[in-house]
């Protein structure tokens, strides 16, 4: 987010930060070019399948405006907040009984501005000068909000309902020779939307997967009109029939159920909200045994079902492709062929509440992807449909097995360590994955291409301190490259070639770790680094700025003798033409020692 405006500006400078004109032109279905507007209100409307309103206002009028599911994180991590000042980049509008809805696809945050600016009216009735509703005022988003009387309805129920008599065929007796025929399903995925650009043109598309009462699947696309058309109507979990679509072969590669056809349906397609009675269930599942998971040669995606024994921290880590933040949390999860596996959750539903996996829950999975990595790991995608605790006969089995035998046995682990797998990101890792410090050298560790992990837990006993250096060095926030600092006091990154504004500094420090068997100097970053201190570089750079030695000299002093939980990525590098050993900490986490005492109780009982 960019940095909040002065208190100083005058009400028309306020004003000319946004828009002028905007709200009007696209409340009448015109194409301002990348709006700004200002965030007076939020709202949540509805429980299950959420959608966040906002209400946006070019500092003369307001409007109300819907965000795509894929934003809504940015309400919930407090990016968008009340008198935000954000920037339209992509949006459509939807026509719902002669009124528009329009849909917010991708938006920037530009700052964050302490109040309101300017005294808009509602664009309903407001635009002639005649009295209008008041605005939402810009008190946080708990209060509620006005709503102005022609504001378009937030239920997105399709007006027309499905006749109960209607005849209805099963979705596996659907072939490209049928003219016409109309199916009755729940829908069970909704992508979100994604745009497209190329050579033959651009345009935007959304993925549903359907389900009958006959357990019959199908995947079904909706393209540019259709986009725009349905994408606000079509809910998860929700029964409809459907009408006048084209049948094609799938394609493999994109397909997601099992079905060698797909549908597309058009603008022109007939959607009617069925009755729900229950008789479709809300997923079909072909369980596969996690012994029988096969990393290559296997089916690429699977459906599975197990317990969640172990569950790591939410992280965050940078794509070296596309430079975004990524969200991940791994599980581990055991079944009762005897065999456990890393499963890494992606995107939101790795930022969400972890007290779900509290109590060795039941996880079900219709879709996670099947790999190699560190020899075989699931990992959840887009498309993937989770059910916690699900009333099942194959959970009930589960449940039963793990009571009596499964919790005292020892699984078979397809995945082996990795930084952001099972062994380093997990809490209560099992005592049974640690090894001694000293495997490093009786193993000869390191000389693997991608190196070696091993899990250790180790007393922290000295961090080295460089005379005339700090332990962390200056960075862009956003891509965690190094910055450096101008004679004008402005930093610069040299890599990106621009000057950066607002910079985070990033711990890199080597520390001194020993168990009963060894011990092992090794590097630590920046997460590492403050789970161990308890501060960030930030924090203690303000310490060291403020003449507080002390507190820098008696955090670090803090530290020391702490007992951890850490994976070791041990890798040999040639320097100047000599081999010289590389030993980094990850996923550091501090013993707890009641959880410590269960896991060694479980052990014991064990072994």
């Amino acid at each position: 987010a960019g940095r909040g405006l002065p208190r100083s500006f005058g009400w028309a400078e306020m004003v000319s930060l946004l828009s002028a004109g905007g709200v009007s032109q696209l409340y009448s279905d015109g194409r301002p070019e990348d709006p700004v507007f200002q965030v007076l209100d939020i709202k949540t409307v509805g429980s299950e399948n959420a959608k966040v309103r906002l209400v946006l206002s070019d500092g003369t009028h307001f409007m109300m405006a819907f965000l795509a599911s894929q934003l809504n994180t940015m309400v919930n991590n407090g990016e968008i907040q009340a008198n935000t000042i954000v920037k339209l980049g992509q949006y459509m509008a939807n026509k719902n009984n002669d009124r528009l809805v329009h849909i917010i696809l991708k938006l920037t945050v530009l700052s964050q501005h302490p109040e309101k600016i300017g005294e808009p009216v509602n664009v309903v009735g407001g635009g002639g000068g005649a009295p209008a509703a008041k605005p939402p005022s810009s008190a946080p988003p708990a209060a509620t909000p006005v709503a102005p009387p022609a504001a378009p309805s937030a239920s997105y129920a399709p007006v027309a309902m499905a006749d109960p008599g209607a005849t209805v065929v099963p979705i596996e007796s659907l072939n490209p020779y049928q003219n016409k025929w109309t199916i009755k399903a729940r829908v069970t995925s909704k992508s979100d939307i994604k745009s497209w650009n190329n050579a033959r043109g651009s345009g935007t598309l959304f993925k549903i997967e359907l389900l009958d009462e006959q357990g019959g699947e199908i995947q079904a696309a909706f393209f540019k009109d259709a986009c725009e058309k349905f994408y606000p109507i079509l809910e998860m979990n929700k029964v409809y029939t459907f009408s006048n679509g084209r049948l094609k072969v799938s394609n493999p590669q994109y397909s997601t159920v099992r079905n060698s056809h797909e549908i597309t349906f058009g603008a022109d397609a007939d959607i009617r909200l069925a009755a729900d009675s229950g008789s479709i269930t809300a997923a079909k599942f072909s369980f596969v045994k996690f012994g029988d998971l096969q990393p290559v040669g296997g089916p690429p995606t699977v459906d599975i079902i197990g317990i969640v024994k172990r569950f790591g921290d939410h992280q965050e880590i940078l794509s070296r492709r596309s430079g975004n933040t990524l969200h991940k949390r791994d599980l581990t999860v055991v079944d009762d062929s005897g065999t456990e596996v890393t499963l890494t959750l992606w995107g939101d539903k790795a930022q969400e509440d972890d007290s779900q996996w509290d109590g060795e829950p039941i996880l079900a999975i219709k879709k996670v992807k099947v790999s190699d990595y560190n020899g075989c790991s699931l990992s959840s995608l887009q498309s993937s449909q989770f059910h916690v605790n699900p009333e099942t006969p194959e959970a009930e089995a589960l449940r039963s097995w793990w009571s009596t035998s499964g919790r005292l046995a020892t699984p078979k682990s397809l995945t082996r360590a990795s930084p952001g797998g099972s062994a380093g990101g997990m809490r209560n890792t099992s005592v049974e994955s640690r090894k001694p410090i000293s495997v490093i050298k009786e193993q000869s560790l390191g000389h693997s291409e991608k190196g070696d992990y091993v899990t250790v837990k180790a007393t922290v006993t000295y961090i080295h301190e460089r005379e005339g250096n700090d332990p962390w060095y200056v960075s862009d926030p956003e891509t965690k490259y190094k910055c450096l600092e101008q004679p004008d006091g402005s930093f610069y990154c040299e890599r990106l070639q621009k000057t950066v504004e607002k910079v985070q500094r990033r711990y890199i420090m080597s520390i001194s770790v020993t168990d009963h068997s060894a011990n092992q100097l090794i590097s630590i970053f920046d997460n590492e680094a403050q789970q161990l201190l308890g501060k960030s570089a930030d924090e203690m750079f303000e310490f060291k700025q403020n003449g507080e030695e002390e507190k820098m000299k008696g955090t670090i002093k803090a530290a020391l003798f702490q007992e951890c939980i850490m994976t070791l990525k041990v890798k040999h590098e040639e320097y100047n033409g000599e081999q010289r050993m590389k030993v980094i900490g990850l996923n550091m986490a501090k013993i707890d020692p009641v959880t410590e005492s269960k896991q060694l109780i479980d052990a014991i009982k064990a072994y």
